[in-house]
Parts: structure tokens; C-alpha cells; sequence
């Protein structure tokens, strides 16, 4: 170090920091004493007055940049004022006002917390619940198996209520109902409200093409439904043999155990039901003769012994026939005398089992007959006795087994009296079952259709 270098003025400070552009930096400095020009005492920078100087210069800095030692504005914290400070809201940041250097580094880190635990908990965050602007009500964005479930049950029965939904879907009265509200909303099903009863679901247009679209056929269907055209004829009854469907694809049905497999239940049982009206209309529309020449029953005896003919000449499998010829589920007898027997009686609903059939004389299906009140005894030994000689005539028989469902222990009773006289002393091969008709709970049926 030269002599220059050391040489120290009348103040003690090295020449270096006296020059002119450190003394404009010194002096546009926040928080430096300036000393008057005519002062007397030396202007002298001490180790106090660059303490001094620099905390001025952090607060200043941490405070705001637009703050001045000669303007600064009142600050309860700095000055102490701890009561004011309470009584008002802390001060809102000043936007784009730089941020410490410490700050800063908090701030980072925090985020970075924020941000790991971010990452290691994705779950945390719930998710934002989608809504279909169509449904604003239940938001249905997309269908679920249950409502294919659903929708497919009413098209099978025409109609049904919340209950036997319910029971098809195994699920509450309550669930079944906002179930299918949500998709009333949507357009894929409908309801009307028969007065003093209950109310009635039913298939839309709209419905039915979602389901022909999605692959879930089904063409042995029961009349479609039309709201607001009047009570449908037979409203209790078709209310009952709609219940016995319901506890059929859920499960909860005793009929499943007349059965010689183990069945399906849910969706893919409800192709194998077969229901009255599908069967009464395959039978009118087999039998109708334009010309008036021929009865309906005489058809209908050529038509199976055509059948019988086909099966037995190797043109038909046995399991094939009921397909082939579906006016066959009606039951016609080759001698049909008044006061015994019917012409034509179609079962209230059919298990259809004829995949599993083998032979012509050797049945596998179940007939239903769902019997809310007692009928006369000749009428039921008539109906017996179709059946009965229907199976028995050495021919192509259409049922295994009838299995009646009685809501009543006089109506049970009834109905085993006519099966006695009808079956005795004869070849006993077609039985005839007599189950409880039950509610949704499991209790016997209390003879209130509307409550089902």
C-alpha cells in the first residue's frame, strides 16, 4: 500500500470513500446524518452510524421503498403503540413492493412444503363433482349397470313401482325411487300417479332406443305403457305377477328353487320370463285366419303337431321348438270337451327353460299362475286339466310344472282341492306347486296389490 492509498484526511477516513461518487451514493442514502456546512465538527462515519444506517436501510427496505426517513409513515410496531395495533386489521401488502431477502427465502420454502405435501396426499383434494346441464337436479352424467338393471325391468313388465324396484335391485324403497327420478330427469323413464294408488314407472321411447342401442334385447315384452290413458285393465292382478317378477330377478323368489339348475338372477334372467301378454299375442297372431274358416284352437293343434313332426324328422332340435313356434306357450289339448277342459290357456308367466330340454316328452319350464282370489272349482279343475292333459297326451308339452302363488291359507286350500280330483288315479308326472305369494319384506301377501 502506497502513501497515497493511506493518507487520511482532517476526519480519519481513508481518501478512497471521500472521492466524488461515493459521496453522492452516501448521500442519496436513506437514514445518513448530513452535517451542516458551517458545522464546526468534522463529518465523521462510525461504526454506530453505519449500524445505524444500515438497519435504517432494511426496514426501509422490508417497510416499502416509497418510505423516506423524512416521510415515513407511522407505524404502530415501530413506535411501540401496541394498543393501536390491536384495535385495527394488519396492514395489506403493497402489490409488486419488494420483499426482503429473508422473506423471500421463507416464502420459497413454505411453498415447497406446500407443494411436497401436495404431492405425497392426492387424495386430499377433493374432487370437483361433475353435473350434467340436462340434470340439474341429480346431475346424471352417465348410466350405471343398476339403472340398465332398471330400465330393462320395467320394459319386461310394462310398468312397475318404487317397491319392486327396489326389490329387483336389492336395494331400499327410497334408493330405488331417487334411482329412478334421477333418470326421470334425463328422459329414459316416466311415471304417473293412478289416483289412490301408487306410483307407476314406466319405459320412454327414449328408453327403449337406449337400451336397442347398448345391446340389451328383449323382444318378449309386456304391453307398453301409456300414461295418462286410464287404469290399465287387470291393475292388481298385473301388479302382482309384476311383484313375482321383481323378487325373480332379485333373488328373493321360491320358484327359483323348482328350477333343476341353479338360475341367473338380475339382468340376466329377465330374458328367460316370459309374460302373458307376449304369449296371448304370439297365439292371436299364429291362429288369426283372415277368412274365418279355421278356429284358433284348430290352428293352433296343427301348428304343434307340425312342431312335433319337425323335432321328430331332424329339422328342429327339441330346444329349438318353443322359439320356432311361440304360440305353443299357450296350452291347447287335441280334445277339448266344455264342461272339463279349456281350449286355450296361457300361464300368467313362464320360466323358460328350454335350453336344457332334450326330448319332446320331457319338459323343463315353469308355469306361474298368480291367484289373488279363490276362482269356482269347476273353472280351476278346467285349468288343471289343460294342463295336466297337455303334458300327458304324448305330445309336445309346453310345461313342466305349474306352481301357483296364493296370497291366502283358503286360497291354498282351493286350489289343492281341484289338483287332488284332477290328478287322481292318474299318471301324476305333471305336478302342481303351491307357494305363498310374499310381500317385499316376506311376509304372506296381504291382498293389497297397491301396496306392492
Amino acid at each position: 500500500m502506497t502513501a497515497t492509498d493511506t493518507q487520511n484526511t482532517d476526519s480519519g477516513v481513508p481518501n478512497f470513500l471521500l472521492d466524488e461518487e461515493d459521496d453522492s451514493i452516501t448521500q442519496m442514502m436513506p437514514g445518513t446524518i448530513q452535517q451542516p456546512e458551517n458545522s464546526t465538527e468534522p463529518e465523521s462515519k462510525t461504526a454506530e452510524n453505519a449500524t445505524i444506517g444500515a438497519d435504517r436501510t432494511s426496514d426501509s427496505a422490508t417497510i416499502g421503498a416509497d418510505s423516506q426517513a423524512e416521510t415515513a409513515e407511522y407505524n404502530a410496531i415501530l413506535a411501540g403503540d401496541m394498543d393501536d395495533f390491536d384495535d385495527e386489521e394488519p396492514p395489506k401488502p403493497t402489490p409488486n413492493a419488494p420483499v426482503s431477502a429473508p422473506k423471500q427465502t421463507a416464502t420459497a420454502a413454505e411453498e415447497t412444503v406446500e407443494a411436497v405435501e401436495s404431492d405425497a396426499e392426492p387424495t386430499a383434494k377433493k374432487r370437483k363433482r361433475k353435473v350434467n346441464p340436462a340434470a340439474p337436479k341429480y346431475g346424471r352424467t352417465a348410466l350405471r349397470p343398476a339403472d340398465y338393471l332398471l330400465m330393462a325391468l320395467v320394459r319386461k313388465c310394462g310398468f312397475s313401482t318404487s317397491k319392486q324396484i327396489g326389490i329387483a335391485l336389492n336395494v331400499a324403497t327410497s334408493t330405488a325411487h331417487k334411482r329412478a327420478l334421477g333418470l326421470k330427469e334425463i328422459g329414459l323413464i316416466g311415471s304417473d300417479k293412478v289416483f289412490g294408488m301408487t306410483q307407476l314407472w314406466y319405459l320412454t321411447q327414449k328408453g327403449y332406443e337406449v337400451l336397442d342401442f347398448m345391446g340389451i334385447t328383449d323382444h318378449r315384452i309386456s304391453k307398453r305403457y301409456h300414461a295418462g290413458k286410464g287404469v290399465p285393465s287387470k291393475l292388481e292382478h298385473t301388479l302382482a305377477v309384476n311383484h313375482v317378477i321383481a323378487q325373480l330377478v332379485g333373488g328373493k323368489s321360491d320358484l327359483l328353487k323348482l328350477a333343476p339348475v341353479e338360475l341367473a338372477t338380475g339382468i340376466d334372467l329377465l330374458p328367460f320370463l316370459v309374460p302373458e301378454y307376449y304369449m296371448n299375442s304370439e297365439y292371436s297372431r299364429a291362429t288369426f285366419d283372415k277368412r274365418g274358416k279355421y278356429k284358433p284352437v284348430e290352428i293352433a293343434r296343427d301348428i304343434r303337431e307340425g312342431a312335433t313332426m319337425d323335432v321328430r324328422n331332424g329339422h328342429l332340435h327339441a330346444s329349438e321348438v318353443m322359439h320356432a313356434y311361440p304360440a305353443l306357450w299357450t296350452v291347447v289339448n287335441k280334445k277339448v270337451h266344455a264342461s272339463t277342459t279349456k281350449e286355450s290357456h296361457p300361464a300368467d308367466l313362464v320360466i323358460d327353460l328350454e335350453h336344457l330340454r332334450h326330448d319332446l316328452d320331457k319338459p323343463v319350464s315353469i308355469g306361474v299362475e298368480v291367484e289373488l282370489s279363490a276362482k269356482q272349482p269347476v273353472e280351476l279343475k278346467k285349468i288343471l286339466n289343460s294342463f295336466w292333459q297337455n303334458k300327458t297326451d304324448h305330445g309336445f308339452a309346453s310345461l313342466d310344472v305349474l306352481a301357483y302363488l296364493t296370497p291366502t291359507p283358503a286360497i291354498s286350500t282351493a286350489v289343492k282341492r281341484a289338483a287332488k280330483e284332477v290328478l287322481e288315479n292318474r299318471d301324476q308326472r305333471y305336478l302342481v306347486r303351491i307357494l305363498e305369494l310374499k310381500d317385499a319384506a316376506g311376509n304372506r301377501f296381504d291382498g293389497k296389490a297397491w301396496t306392492l
